[in-house]
């Protein structure tokens, strides 16, 4: 299994060591939703069929776009940067 960090910043990512940081605020099925997608992903460097991945998933966009508006520190998730604690995370994309 693994593991889960809850943040409140952004909507979800998974880093190279297969932690998935996921948004605390999300809930219901966009949160099964995104945890279903970011489980999908490998666990080391991005590639091919994590961009296959990314670029052809099926969760709303709109029902994203409505989650940031109501929690605005998840628009960090367009930034290609990311800090959780003393870590800094770079995009996979």
């Amino acid at each position: 299994m693994r593991k889960i960090v809850l943040i409140s910043h952004s909507l979800a990512f998974t880093s190279e060591d297969g932690t998935i940081y996921l948004n605390k605020h999300l809930k219901g099925k966009l949160k099964e939703q995104i945890l279903k997608h970011e489980m999908s992903h490998t666990i080391g460097k991005y590639n091919d069929k994590d961009y296959k991945l990314d670029k052809e998933n099926n969760i709303s966009q709109w029902q994203i776009f409505k989650f940031c508006l109501r929690h605005p520190l998840a628009f960090c998730q367009l930034s290609p940067i990311t800090k959780v604690g003393n870590k800094i995370f770079y995009r996979r994309y």
